[in-house]
């Protein structure tokens, strides 16, 4: 153990690994797994494999384009505020349309294109605010406290993901501490209270995790302080779990929030709300050596109301209700030393209601693949996926390949190509919508072919380059049955969804690009990433004529970076700083094609200031967020006024400083 800029750091001192980092009040749980060897006549060695590499994914069937992250990079890189849908915009592949919002839009894709999973549980749109078919909103209900190291993957993704298109929110909850923990923070996210430990002091079979958020600014006009904008917003979440017996466990994993915000400017109006409910439990066995399995069954309720009211357009109400129930098991096996298979099954049940229209639907799936290691240097993984809908009679099935191959050249060098085949029901208001005579119910699955060259070279300990390119193209995308410009394609990145009736699976769109990432990981007091984006994101409505996207912004380059300073033996002191730029948003003119303009450029500057002390029973840290520090104008959109032939602008996030403050004992 060593004290370092006030963490502790336990090194495996061996193979090179990366150290596990934890703050000092906080406990630091990670398992160190044995990888099976390479068959051989006689055993000849066994290799430790580090639990948390920064620059691969945690899942090992993840070849390319994936990332494992932590969260406390949610905290570290400057204007991500805690949420972990900000901080992946500084990833090569990932852009925004709106800075008010967490979308997250991965290789031109919409965000609904998206799916978010924790501990094995997909969840519906996991943020207050949400709406329903959604993936982002402006303050995630998920605590990122909670959360341990996760992966973020991009296309061509295993055979045990589907129902998206674009990558994969895989985010695992940390365990509890094995003594009792508080946390009180305060901040953008809200005013928050956690406790964590075990069910009995001295018992390690049994373990709590909760946290509880109420909106700050509520608190403050609650207390008669007026701040402009009163959001109102609360969540509650908690794991626990229980060792039944050898080798079996026991969790229960709940999630739980509500929301409401409402305003009011001359010429707009906005009202949205929702409230969530998830609850989950599963049963794990987990031998140790070759075989692990695991039952789930949980329930995940999301009810959202919008209205938005803005001179010059047409006003927009709507009100959704979904109920969803989900039963699936999964079986993992390593009994032979050059073969790793998995296989899965699942059933979803939702009921919804749009309005006062009512359906019911159910999306099962079932899927197998296995990894086959050809030597120390070569490995390949395949699979298939099947999936498929009942709706109202319309019923779909649709049968998905996927495949991976990988070349370790040396130590330092990795070469993976990856393909897949993937479909995702289509957002599920479009299929509530319109009279009989014009129902969106027969609507079947969209696909996306997806493929991907991923280059890595780790040169030195603490360094990486990595290069993707990728191509992908979507096929049987919503659109409308008479000749226009409409496509599922652009819809996701705002408070609503555009509703369309008698819509077609008639749509194309392709995205084709570049990534670069350059990164230098935390170590020696600084870090550092640069991040470059090329590329392009077309679709074909019903019209035939190909167009831009709403998420063509051609080029993303970020550049994020970070200094700590050790004051003494307790106290550092840092700084993080982000630039941002992004070709500018396609925009549609008054009475021009859609998407054929182009708005200016989109740059941001973004600046962290943090003090943090550790002792040896309490942790604490006050940071200063300053939000578009250089105050520059992003367009965000426009309206144009035929009566007066003006048009108003509305920009996104100007300067604003922004705090967080949190004590851990």
């Amino acid at each position: 153990m060593k004290n370092n800029l006030g963490y502790w750091l336990m090194c495996w001192l061996f193979l090179g690994l990366n150290p596990a980092v934890t703050i000092s009040a906080s406990s630091l749980q990670d398992s160190v797994g044995l990888s099976s060897a390479m068959r051989q006549d006689t055993l000849t060695a066994v290799s430790v494999e580090a639990p948390f590499q920064k620059d691969r994914a945690l899942n090992p069937l993840v070849y390319g384009s994936g990332r494992s992250f932590s969260t406390e990079d949610a905290y570290r890189y400057a204007g991500s505020l805690g949420d972990v849908g900000r901080m992946l915009r500084n990833y090569a592949g990932v852009s925004c349309l709106d800075d008010s919002r967490n979308d997250v839009s991965v290789r031109g894709n919409s965000p609904c294109h998206l799916l978010w999973r924790i501990d094995g549980y997909e969840i519906n749109n996991p943020n207050h605010y949400a709406t329903v078919g959604l993936t982002g909103s402006t303050v995630a209900l998920l605590n990122t406290n909670l959360i341990s190291n996760s992966d973020f993957l991009m296309g061509a993704f295993p055979a045990e993901f589907g129902n998206a298109l674009s990558g994969v929110f895989d985010l695992r909850m940390r365990p509890a501490a094995q003594d009792y923990r508080f946390r009180v923070q305060t901040g953008w996210n809200g005013f928050e209270l956690g406790a964590e430990g075990p069910f009995r002091r001295g018992d390690a079979s049994g373990a709590f995790l909760v946290a509880y958020r109420y909106s700050f600014l509520d608190i403050l006009s609650r207390l008669g302080l007026n701040t402009g904008i009163n959001p109102k917003y609360q969540d509650l979440s908690f794991k626990l779990h229980r060792d039944l017996c050898e080798n079996w466990r026991m969790e229960l994993l709940g999630i739980w929030g509500k929301s409401l915000l409402q305003l009011d400017e001359n010429d707009a109006s906005l009202l949205t709300a929702s409230s969530t409910a998830f609850l989950g439990t599963a049963l794990h066995y987990d031998n140790q050596a070759h075989h692990r399995a695991s039952v789930r069954l949980y329930a995940n309720k999301l009810r959202s109301l919008s209205s938005v009211e803005q001179a010059g357009q047409r006003a927009y109400h709507e009100a959704q209700d979904e109920m969803r129930y989900t039963l699936s098991a999964t079986w993992d096996s390593r009994a032979r030393p050059n073969h790793y298979w998995q296989m899965g099954a699942g059933c979803d049940l939702y009921d919804m209601q749009f309005f006062s229209r009512t359906a019911r639907m159910y999306v099962w799936h079932v899927y197998a693949q296995d990894e086959y290691r050809f030597s120390s240097r070569w490995k390949l993984r395949a699979g298939w996926r099947v999936q498929g809908k009942s709706l109202e009679g319309n019923r779909h099935q649709k049968w998905e390949p996927r495949a991976a191959l990988q070349w370790r050249i040396n130590q330092a060098h990795r070469l993976a190509l990856s393909y897949g085949r993937h479909h995702q029901t289509q957002v599920h208001s479009l299929y509530l919508y319109g009279a009989s005579s014009a129902s969106n119910l027969a609507l079947d699955f969209s696909q996306s072919d997806h493929y991907c060259l991923s280059y890595d070279w780790s040169w030195a300990e603490d360094w990486r380059l990595k290069a993707d390119v990728y191509y992908q193209y979507l096929s049987d995308l919503a659109v409308e049955k008479e000749a226009s410009a409409f496509s599922a394609m652009n819809i996701g990145n705002d408070f609503y969804i555009p509703m369309k009736a008698g819509l077609l699976n008639d749509g194309l769109a392709k995205n084709y690009g570049l990534e670069l990432t350059l990164e230098k990981f935390l170590s020696k007091q600084y870090y550092a990433m640069l991040t470059a984006h090329l590329y392009r994101s077309r679709y074909c409505g019903s019209d035939g004529v190909w167009r831009n996207s709403a998420y063509d912004l051609r080029h993303v380059f970020n550049a994020v970076a970070g200094y700590q300073f050790e004051c003494g033996k307790s106290y550092v002191l840092g700084v993080d700083a982000k630039l941002s730029t992004a070709g500018g948003k396609p925009g549609t003119p008054f009475g021009g094609e859609l998407y054929s303009a182009r708005y200016p450029p989109y740059f941001r500057s973004d600046i962290r200031l943090f003090c943090q002390y550790k002792g040896p029973k309490i942790f604490y840290e006050f940071a200063v967020d300053l939000q578009n520090v250089s105050h520059h104008k992003n367009l965000l959109y426009e309206v144009y006024h035929p009566e007066s032939q003006q048009y108003t602008y509305y920009y996104q996030t100007l300067f604003s400083p922004m705090y967080t403050f949190r004590v851990l004992f």
